[in-house]
């Protein structure tokens, strides 16, 4: 609703200026002028011509109103350097001139109809349910030739979407996804392993994680990823905490067998956290 009332706006300000330029807007003993003379006219033409285009998208157009409101200013700097630069002219100002400008009351009317959906709304309803629970953190063993050995994989249990995704980067900067409905999924179970042989425990990627954690919260939106990844710390100490350690000797196997495209696959993940709660909120809305 509120972004009809914002195009209302704008269209009878427009509708105001187009009307006005078909006459003079300064007259004199020696002829008028039009707005039509002015560049500012044709500054806020195009830009209320984006701003329409950018609302129907769904998108902001904030921006680009509060500059045609500087079209305004420009128009009545050029007429006041014309009354100066003429003085031995005596020009009068005529009714559409004000009306020219109160037309910008609509466009700062405009500027307060905004659709409340926001970032934070998109990403409640996109995210709703994707909390501490339904995020775990893996590291790829084997089942799909195109990720890696050791890729640290996020696995997200959507359940607003019915959907397990597989999130991962193969260097820190661009995100993959994996969706695999959950209908889909045939087997999924962990075993408590124990390593066979001795390896040092290396620091945990935090980059990365962050990185994961950012896409699967805000989607591909960059400025909230970027700030997902500033803010993450808290949400990531509580997903990496959330289970169980266990003793750098031992982990964790988690085998997930479904279908992906047509073909029946195998993966295979590592991980040093218990797996048993996202496992269990997964099982807990699928058969498998």
């Amino acid at each position: 609703m509120k972004k009809t009332f914002k195009i209302i706006c704008i269209i009878i300000s427009t509708i105001i200026v187009l009307l006005c330029s078909t006459t003079n807007i300064l007259t004199s003993n020696t002829g008028g002028v039009s707005l039509t003379l002015f560049e500012s006219f044709y500054v806020y033409l195009v830009l209320i011509a984006i701003s329409l285009y950018r609302i129907l998208k769904n998108k902001s157009a904030n921006i680009f109103l509060i500059i045609s409101l500087f079209s305004y200013l420009y128009t009545y700097y050029l007429a006041n350097q014309m009354i100066n630069i003429l003085t031995d002219i005596k020009i009068t100002f005529e009714p559409t001139y004000y009306i020219y400008f109160s037309s910008a009351i609509f466009i700062i009317i405009s500027l307060f109809l905004n659709e409340q959906k926001s970032q934070n709304n998109s990403s409640s309803n996109q995210n709703e349910n994707i909390d501490n629970k339904n995020l775990f953190f893996t590291n790829f063993v084997m089942g799909l030739k195109e990720i890696p050995f050791n890729t640290t994989i996020l696995l997200v249990n959507d359940s607003i979407n019915n959907f397990l995704s597989l999130n991962y980067s193969l260097d820190n900067i661009n995100t993959k996804r994996i969706i695999l409905p959950i209908n889909t999924i045939k087997n999924l179970t962990f075993t408590k392993k124990v390593k066979l042989n001795n390896i040092s425990k290396t620091t945990e990627d935090h980059q990365t994680k962050s990185l994961l954690l950012s896409v699967a919260m805000f989607g591909g939106h960059p400025i909230m990823q970027m700030l997902g990844n500033q803010e993450f710390n808290s949400l990531f100490d509580a997903v990496s905490n959330n289970y169980d350690k266990v003793k750098c000797d031992n982990f964790y196997e988690i085998i997930l067998e479904t279908t992906l495209n047509n073909e029946d696959v195998k993966l295979v993940f590592n991980t040093d956290n218990n797996p048993e709660i996202f496992i269990n909120s997964i099982k807990n809305r699928t058969i498998i």
